[in-house]
């Protein structure tokens, strides 16, 4: 129990650590040095979703006034300046806090996900599910890891759609949420001794099924990669024909 004990306050402790340094960020990922990139991804200036609820404003006017021309002042407090912060941030944090992202569909750059799939395994859903209502149910004593999770989402949310990069710093305290699922499945199936080989088969399986898909579907077929993948065979040969030579070979992708 002492061991535990120890082990519960070590969680703790690195939680807090986690959260207070993610909460130290955000002033420098909103400073004056940082703007030039963020000016480029915050979502709430982006002209794309200015123009869409301009859109919205618009068509509301249009269809309250063939009603009764005094009801467009709902218009005005519904996209007001104001509640549109709150609607396209409000929007944008729905779609985080959904597991469409982390399980089904993922990031759409290559590079950083495979075409198709979730940023997680996606026999993991159901555990990470199980971890989510134990942290409601519990949420006094998971107080520090609901609030790190919240705050985790704040660089990708106010950028745009889920972003994986800047999703990153979520990570632990979703494998909290994973951990927390998982030992509650193992202590409900004790009785069942299969369980834990089985466990660590499924993940197996989904891991070898990721590096197969990868190789063959995402990076030698997608544009971008496909790209890489095609040059890095060009250079390659041409690298050969040159070291056979004596020279020594630099390469520039603009070259090629």
């Amino acid at each position: 129990s002492r061991n535990l004990k120890k082990q519960a306050t070590f969680l703790k402790n690195t939680f807090l650590i986690l959260l207070i340094s993610t909460l130290l960020s955000i002033p420098g990922f909103l400073s004056k040095g940082a703007t030039s990139r963020l000016d480029q991804t915050l979502l709430f200036t982006s002209e794309k979703h200015i123009k869409l609820y301009e859109h919205y404003e618009n068509n509301c006017h249009n269809t309250l006034i063939q009603i009764n021309p005094k009801l467009t002042f709902i218009c005005r407090l519904q996209y007001n300046k104001f509640s549109r912060l709150i609607l396209i941030g409000g929007d944008s944090l729905v779609k985080h806090l959904s597991p469409g992202f982390y399980f089904f569909s993922g990031d759409n750059e290559p590079l950083r996900n495979t075409t198709g799939s979730g940023q997680f395994f996606v026999a993991l859903f159901p555990v990470w599910m199980i971890g989510v209502l134990i942290l409601l149910k519990e949420y006094k004593k998971h107080l520090a890891v609901i609030a790190g999770y919240l705050v985790a989402l704040l660089p990708s949310t106010v950028s745009g759609d889920p972003h994986a990069t800047r999703l990153s710093v979520l990570i632990p305290f979703f494998l909290f949420t994973i951990v927390l699922g998982y030992k509650f499945l193992r202590k409900y199936f004790k009785k069942f001794k299969y369980f834990v080989p089985l466990f660590i088969l499924i993940l197996l399986a989904s891991a070898s099924l990721h590096v197969v898909r990868y190789a063959t579907d995402t990076f030698a077929t997608h544009e971008i990669t496909a790209t890489y993948l095609s040059y890095a065979k060009k250079i390659a040969r041409i690298s050969h024909d040159y070291v056979e030579q004596g020279y020594t070979v630099y390469a520039d992708h603009d070259l090629y």
